[in-house]
């Protein structure tokens, strides 16, 4: 086993964490208190408490590695001001661990006001230089990276998996209609022009995986605190606003943080323009096919896993569900804004 290492050498974490021992229940002993935050494959997140003491978020993770590209990656950061948790202690082997300060950071509360905020705070990401990011994480031995394939690849696998007849199959399963008109459309103008969705959209810094569970509510400061930054990477404003407001997991039910189309517009009003001299329902419309490619394609994943057995069947049929009746809303919505903003 690797010996702790720790970056505030006057911290003493508790000795049942430094000993390894797991928690059978909440209570620990010499008054320390666990709580678990969050399970999915190969991680799991721990709040260690002392009343009175602000405590530890606790990672636990399958690996060396996974440990090493995480204090890379916030080595990297550390610049951008984006950050807002706090390695204190890790140890690299193959039951990795990593320890957070614990900021009081609570979940968000989602309206209006708190999505609106979140929106600024993307923009925020977005409009950082995302060169010193990646010059910064090369000189760490460490390269950006996405969990799904890049805009080209993923839509020539999405493409090629017979789209039509995977979203067929599971409405039909699933009880909901199986008229597909919107979508063949969409699918094809997809086929058509495989790139045009990214006509109107920016490359910009994208935190990878801002999902909703990765943004954290400050009290302190009021504002929101992004979480979680090992997918960091340089990609389409797209990314990581289909992140928080479309994409769906195996490992926790979709949150909807908002509608939508306001999310859309908000962004670009934030953003002061979605992109020099493109109509808004143009961009508008570029997203939903962004986010319908990316439903299919996680719909044909979802098939694999089913297979495989992954994942709970449970599980799996809940993602279903919420990427089937994702997919045919981004669709209608993108039929819905009219022609005229891009083929289709």
């Amino acid at each position: 086993m690797q010996p702790w290492r720790m970056d505030s050498c006057h911290l003493c974490l508790p000795d049942s964490l430094r000993q390894d021992t797991e928690a059978s229940d909440t209570t620990i002993p010499g008054d320390w208190r666990w709580t678990h935050l969050y399970e999915a494959p190969h991680v799991r997140v721990e709040r260690w408490h002392k009343p009175g003491t602000a405590g530890w978020i606790v990672k636990r993770v399958d690996g060396a590695a996974r440990v090493s590209r995480e204090l890379a990656v916030h080595r990297a950061m550390a610049d951008t001001g984006l950050l807002r948790a706090t390695i204190v202690a890790w140890r690299e082997d193959e039951n990795g661990v990593l320890v957070y300060a614990d900021e009081g950071l609570k979940p968000v509360r989602w309206n209006r006001r708190t999505a609106l905020a979140v929106i600024r705070e993307m923009v925020r990401i977005h409009q950082t230089r995302p060169e010193a990011v990646g010059t910064a994480l090369a000189s760490l031995g460490c390269e950006p990276r996405s969990h799904t394939p890049p805009w080209p690849r993923l839509v020539e696998e999405m493409l090629a998996g017979d789209p039509s007849a995977v979203v067929r199959r599971w409405a039909e399963r699933l009880g909901m209609h199986p008229s597909l008109r919107p979508e063949a459309r969409l699918l094809a103008a997809l086929e058509r022009d495989p790139a045009y969705p990214l006509r109107s959209a920016r490359e910009v810094l994208c935190h990878g995986d801002l999902h909703p569970g990765n943004v954290l509510w400050d009290r302190s400061r009021r504002r929101p605190a992004v979480i979680d930054w090992e997918w960091v990477h340089v990609d389409y404003e797209y990314f990581d606003l289909f992140q928080w407001l479309d994409a769906t997991s195996p490992a926790a039910p979709r949150t909807v943080p908002c509608h939508r189309l306001w999310a859309l517009r908000a962004y670009a009003t934030v953003r002061q323009a979605p992109v020099a001299g493109a109509p808004l329902r143009r961009w508008m419309r570029g997203y939903l096919a962004f986010a319908f490619a990316h439903l299919v394609w996680i719909l044909q994943r979802i098939d694999g896993d089913w297979e495989q057995r992954r994942f709970p069947q449970r599980a799996l049929w809940r993602q279903a569900q919420e990427t089937v009746a994702g997919l045919r809303q981004v669709s209608w919505q993108w039929s819905r804004l009219g022609s005229g903003a891009g083929p289709g």
